[in-house]
């Protein structure tokens, strides 16, 4: 289905769903892909390349908001955002809003292989039946499916009877669970492997502790869940790669750069053979 066309079928979902009135459809097409506006603030996604620690293959990608106001053109943090709506239905509009358009963009991805969006915990706690089945329905009109999503998942502490249903309902349609804890005593994890995340995120603050950050991989992997961190240059994923993590995330553009690179290397590589 071509862009135009499938942004037009979203925005008739969109106003089908909408709990409150608004006049302008959300999703425009744009030469680059696609972008929504939300209270006079233009969204759009980028993506952190994730790459399997073992081997350097590329495992898929982190979906990244971006958001800048209408009138300005100043960036805005996404946090800044979900403090705008003023109801719970709007809240839990406005988070299926910011995945969907991931999903419409991530269509267009060069490099498509498996997704990472997240789940605000606030829809979660509000929404009570049914998690995953909305947002589903979009997927598939951009010809994704659950098996290729993961839904990350901030948490403070051990999951609430809301967030247990939630997973469970999550997993039986198909998609991949991953938990980023905030706070969280590493030292006693015990209370994981019974919510069956397949990934959790670990804080960049645990490559100043190789021994512990070792530790709990091992710990992780021996339950069967797979460890995943953000880095932010070279060195530190060499790090993370030697403490056994088992999926890096690297920072947006990192994949352009490194085709880039390669592709002057071989460029080089083919002028020297030539020469020779």
């Amino acid at each position: 289905m071509p862009l135009t066309d499938l942004v037009r079928y979203l925005n008739a979902r969109d106003r089908d769903q909408r709990p409150f009135l608004r006049l302008d459809d959300p999703f425009h097409a744009t030469p680059t892909g696609a972008e929504a506006h939300y209270a006079r603030i233009t969204l759009d996604s980028s993506y952190a390349p994730v790459h399997v620690g073992s081997s350097g293959s590329l495992h898929g990608h982190v979906a990244v908001l971006k958001a800048r106001g209408e009138l300005n053109d100043l960036p805005l943090h996404p946090d800044a955002l979900f403090a705008i709506p003023s109801n719970n239905a709007e809240f839990v509009h406005l988070d299926r809003l910011v995945r969907t358009l991931h999903a419409l963009n991530y269509l267009l991805h060069p490099d498509q292989q498996h997704l990472y969006v997240k789940v605000n915990l606030r829809h979660i706690e509000i929404v009570p039946s049914g998690h995953g089945i909305v947002f589903e329905n979009a997927l598939r009109a951009c010809g994704l499916d659950p098996q290729n999503i993961t839904l990350e998942i901030n948490i403070a502490d051990e999951p609430s009877d809301a967030l247990r249903t939630a997973l469970e309902a999550y997993r039986a349609r198909g998609y991949r669970i991953a938990l980023n804890i905030h706070g969280q005593d590493w030292n006693n994890i015990d209370w994981l492997p019974e919510f069956k995340p397949d990934v959790v995120r670990l804080g960049l603050a645990l490559l100043q502790q190789p021994a512990q950050l070792k530790l709990l991989a091992k710990q992780l992997a021996d339950a069967g869940i797979r460890s995943l961190i953000e880095v932010e240059n070279a060195a530190q994923a060499k790090r993370a790669i030697s403490a056994g993590v088992d999926l890096i995330q690297h920072p947006v553009g990192t994949e352009s750069h490194q085709k880039a690179r390669a592709e002057t290397h071989g460029k080089a590589a083919e002028s020297h053979a030539t020469a020779n």
